[in-house]
């Protein structure tokens, strides 16, 4: 019977160890995240102020497809057409995505209009057809913003640094 409280005794004492040990894993990136942001010395021997001030200015990246296609400052207003994968500066605020679809067949091509005005960015105009692009709110850059994502034309905008 001894052996048998010795086991009972060796199985409590495992699960404990399971506990703690998932208890710990779970506030693990908790853990280090507030020891990096609160690190006093930080990358090459900066301390942490001089870290906020090479903090990388915030930008937005468009990628089509997975591969990285324009990464332009979210301070410059600018407006881009993304036609097939690649990025072009539109010099011309007229310019529309009707009057751009004029001159190519619409479903030979597919066209996505980026705006960045006032330190925000959006999907302006989409040829796609669910328009999700189009209707998801404009990212500045903040910390919970999530990236504007045009699924059927494989388009991912985001905004970088500056966090």
């Amino acid at each position: 019977m001894e052996n048998g409280d010795a086991g009972q005794k060796k199985k409590k004492t495992a699960i404990v160890a399971l506990l703690l040990l998932c208890l710990f894993a779970s506030f693990l990136p908790l853990m280090l995240r507030y020891v990096r942001e609160r690190s006093i010395v930080g990358t090459l021997g900066k301390t942490s102020a001089n870290m906020t001030e090479a903090k990388e200015a915030p930008a937005v990246v468009i990628e089509a497809d997975g591969e990285e296609i324009l990464r332009a400052p979210l301070d410059v207003d600018a407006r881009y057409m993304i036609k097939d994968g690649k990025a072009e500066l539109l010099r011309d605020d007229t310019v529309t995505l009707s009057t751009i679809l004029e001159t190519v067949p619409t479903a030979l091509h597919d066209v996505n209009i980026v705006e960045i005005r006032d330190g925000v960015v959006s999907c302006a105009e989409s040829n796609c057809d669910n328009q999700i692009c189009v209707h998801t709110a404009a990212i500045t850059g903040a910390a919970l913003d999530l990236p504007i994502v045009c699924l059927p034309h494989k388009l991912a905008i985001s905004v970088i640094g500056g966090h």
